[in-house]
C-alpha cells in the first residue's frame, strides 16, 4: 500500500481524498511522487455528490473549467497554460509558489490530471458489491475478470480494465491510455486558443502549453512505448478478451474474503454497517448479496478513517488513514422481508432516534452560533460607528493641572481670563461666542469716555510723582552727588518708568 514519508508529506491532501493514480509499469505498491504518471480526480467531491446544485471544479487562476489540467505536489489543480502564465511572473522560470497555498513547486514535477464525471443524487444511491481478500489492498467488483490471473490480489492491476479504472486506488499505465490523455489535452488547448481569438497574450501561453504536451508525449513514448511493455500489454489484452467470454465468478458460501457495498461511481461512499447486517440476515451469506443495489437515502454520516474505525470495519483496511469517507443510511424495505425488518426494529429505531437527536443538537448549535455572530457583528458595527464619529469630529479635552504645578504665566493668563469674563458679565456680556455686534456698537462711546478719563488720571498721577521725586532728592542730597532713583507709576491703562 502507498506509504507517506517525510519528503512527500504534502501528498496527504489528495491521498486522503478520492484521488487515484496511474503509475509507471515498473512501479510497486510503495510508490512515490515521481512514479505517478497521471492522477484521476472526480469532478465533484464525495460530499457534493449528494447536492444536485454542485458545480464541477474550476481553475483557481482563470476561474473556468480546466484545460489540460495539471496537479502540483500540494494537491491543487490548474490549467497548464495558466501555470505557465503564473510562472512567467516569477524571477525564476523553473519554480514559483502555488497561487492558492503558497507552496513552492517545480514545473517539471506537475502531474497530468484526468477528470471523470460524477453524477449527483439526493434521493437514490447506486451501490456495487466489492470483494477484498484479507491480505490484499485491492477491492474490485465480482464478475468476469476478478478474481483471475489477470488481476492478482497482491499486484497492481492494469488501467485499461473498466472496473479497475473505476475502483482501484492505483493502477499501471499503458502507452495507449496515456497517449489518448495527451491527445485530448492538445485538442482542448486548440479549442481554448480559438476561444481566445484576438487575445495574443493568452494565446502565447496556450501555444507554450501545447509544446509542453507534445514534448511529454515524446517522453512517454521513449520510456513506456517499448517492445517489452508492448508484449506485456498485448498478453494482458488477450487474457482480458478470454475472460470476457467466461461466466461470472461466484464465490463460495464460506470464504474469508470481505464483501461490502461502495458507490458505483468509485467514490469513498459505503453502505452503513447496520444495513449490511440486515442484508446478511436476509441473504445468509455475503457471497449471495445482490451485485448492485439502488437504495433510497435516509441519512449520510461523515467519518475519518482512523485506527478505531479500521478495527471496527476491517473490510475497509485498504483505505488510507486520515481519508474522509461517508456512510450512507438507506431504507431496505423493498429488499428484505417484514420478518427481517421486525427483527432489527429496535436498532433501527435507536439509529433514527440518534439521528434526530443529532439533528436537533446541530440546529441548536447553529442557532447559538448565529446568535453569537449577530452579537459580535452588532458590537463591531457599534465600535466602527464610535471610531468613525471620533475621527470625524474630534473633541478637544484637556485635564487641568493642579495650581501648585502651574507656572506664573499660566496663573496670569487664568486671572486675565476670569477678569475678562467678569467684565463681559457686567457690561451685558454675550454668549460663548463673545459680545454681539449690536452690543459692541452701543457700548463703544462708553468705552472711549472711560479710556479718556483713565488717561487724564494717569497723567496727573505721573506729574505728581515727578514733583515729589524732585523735592525729595533736593532734601536728601545736601550738596552731595548721589545715584538718581527711578520712579515707577502704575495706572489703569499701563505703567511708566522714569
Amino acid at each position: 500500500m502507498f506509504q507517506l514519508n517525510n519528503q512527500h508529506a504534502q501528498m496527504r491532501e489528495f491521498v486522503y481524498n478520492s484521488y487515484r493514480f496511474i503509475l509507471k509499469p515498473s512501479t510497486n505498491s510503495d510508490f512515490q511522487w515521481n512514479d505517478i504518471l497521471q492522477v484521476i480526480v472526480p469532478t465533484i467531491s464525495p460530499l457534493e455528490s449528494f447536492n444536485l446544485h454542485s458545480e464541477p471544479a474550476t481553475c483557481p487562476i482563470c476561474l473556468d473549467r480546466h484545460t489540460a489540467p495539471r496537479m502540483l505536489l500540494c494537491g491543487h489543480i490548474f490549467c497548464l497554460h495558466c501555470l505557465l502564465q503564473h510562472l512567467s511572473n516569477s524571477e525564476n522560470q523553473k519554480f514559483t509558489k502555488c497561487a492558492v497555498c503558497g507552496d513552492v513547486f517545480y514545473l517539471k514535477n506537475v502531474k497530468p490530471v484526468h477528470f471523470y464525471n460524477i453524477y449527483p443524487s439526493t434521493s437514490i444511491v447506486d451501490l456495487t458489491l466489492l470483494r477484498k481478500p484479507p491480505s490484499s489492498q485491492l477491492a474490485l467488483p465480482l464478475g468476469h475478470f476478478y478474481p483471475s490471473s489477470l488481476i492478482p490480489p497482491q499486484e497492481i492491476p492494469p488501467s485499461f480494465i473498466p472496473i479497475v479504472f473505476t475502483f482501484a486506488k492505483y493502477m499501471l499505465a499503458t502507452s495507449s491510455s496515456l497517449n489518448s490523455l495527451y491527445v485530448n489535452d492538445i485538442h482542448k488547448l486548440q479549442s481554448e486558443r480559438e476561444k481566445n481569438q484576438g487575445d495574443h497574450f493568452t494565446q502565447m501561453f496556450i501555444d507554450q502549453a501545447t509544446e509542453k504536451v507534445i514534448d511529454a508525449t515524446h517522453t512517454i513514448n521513449e520510456t513506456i512505448d517499448t517492445p517489452i511493455l508492448h508484449q506485456i500489454e498485448e498478453r494482458q489484452q488477450d487474457i482480458y478478451n478470454q475472460l470476457s467470454k467466461r461466466s461470472e465468478y461466484v464465490p463460495p458460501e464460506h470464504t474469508r474474503d470481505y464483501f461490502f457495498y461502495q458507490s458505483s461511481q468509485g467514490l469513498p461512499i459505503y453502505l452503513h454497517t447496520l444495513d449490511t447486517r440486515i442484508l446478511l440476515h436476509q441473504f445468509k451469506s455475503y457471497s449471495l448479496f445482490p451485485p448492485k443495489l439502488s437504495l433510497p437515502i435516509e441519512h449520510i454520516q461523515e467519518a475519518t478513517m482512523d485506527e478505531n474505525l479500521r478495527k471496527r470495519c476491517k473490510y475497509l483496511s485498504h483505505v488510507p488513514l486520515g481519508s474522509d469517507i461517508i456512510f450512507v443510511e438507506t431504507s431496505l424495505k423493498d429488499i428484505v422481508d417484514e420478518e427481517t425488518l421486525l427483527f432489527f426494529k429496535e436498532p433501527l429505531e435507536q439509529r433514527k432516534t440518534r439521528r434526530n437527536a443529532k439533528h436537533r443538537r446541530e440546529e441548536r448549535e447553529s442557532a447559538k452560533a448565529a446568535k453569537r455572530a449577530m452579537i459580535l457583528e452588532n458590537e463591531r458595527i457599534a465600535q466602527q460607528a464610535e471610531a468613525l464619529s471620533t475621527k470625524s469630529f474630534p473633541q478637544m479635552v484637556s485635564t487641568p493641572r493642579p495650581i501648585e504645578e502651574e507656572d506664573e504665566e499660566t496663573q496670569l493668563n487664568h486671572a486675565l481670563a476670569l477678569s475678562a469674563a467678569a467684565t463681559r458679565s457686567q457690561n451685558g456680556g454675550g454668549g460663548p461666542w463673545g459680545t454681539s455686534f449690536a452690543t459692541a456698537l452701543s457700548s463703544q462711546d462708553a468705552i472711549n469716555n472711560q479710556s479718556k478719563h483713565d488717561m487724564e488720571t494717569f497723567d496727573a498721577q505721573w506729574n505728581a510723582a515727578i514733583e515729589q521725586q524732585g523735592t525729595t532728592q533736593e532734601n536728601e542730597n545736601n550738596g552731595k552727588k548721589k545715584k538718581k532713583k527711578k520712579t515707577l507709576v502704575l495706572g489703569a491703562i499701563g505703567s511708566r518708568r522714569a
